[in-house]
C-alpha cells in the first residue's frame, strides 16, 4: 500500500468514526499520461501525487466532481459553452502540447 493510499484509508476511518462519509470524487476529464484515468474514483479528495499536475494545469481541478453530481456534470463536459467543456478542451490541448 502506498503512502497516499494509507493516508486516504486513515481519512476514511476517521470520517466513519465521526459519522461522516469521506468526500468521494470522480475525475471526468481525459486520461492523462501520468496515470490519471478518466472516471477514476477518489475518497478523501484529490490524490497528493497530482499536486504538480494541478499546478501546471489549473483547469484540471474543475474536472474532479462529486460522485453525487456525476450524471449532471458529465453531460456538461459535452455541452459547448459550459465551464466543464472549456476545462476539458483546455486539458486536452495542454496534453497535445506535451504538458
Amino acid at each position: 500500500m502506498t503512502k497516499q493510499e494509507k493516508k486516504a484509508e486513515t481519512e476514511v476511518v476517521a470520517a466513519k468514526k465521526q459519522g461522516q462519509a469521506p468526500e468521494q470524487l470522480i475525475y471526468i476529464g481525459p486520461t492523462l499520461p501520468n496515470g490519471l484515468s478518466r472516471f477514476a474514483l477518489f475518497r478523501g479528495g484529490k490524490p497528493a501525487y497530482l499536486q504538480t499536475t494541478l499546478e501546471r494545469i489549473p483547469e484540471l481541478d474543475a474536472l474532479f466532481v462529486s460522485v453525487t453530481e456525476f450524471t449532471k456534470r458529465q453531460v456538461e463536459v459535452y455541452q459547448v459553452g459550459t465551464a466543464l467543456h472549456a476545462a476539458y478542451q483546455m486539458v486536452t490541448e495542454k496534453m497535445k502540447e506535451g504538458i
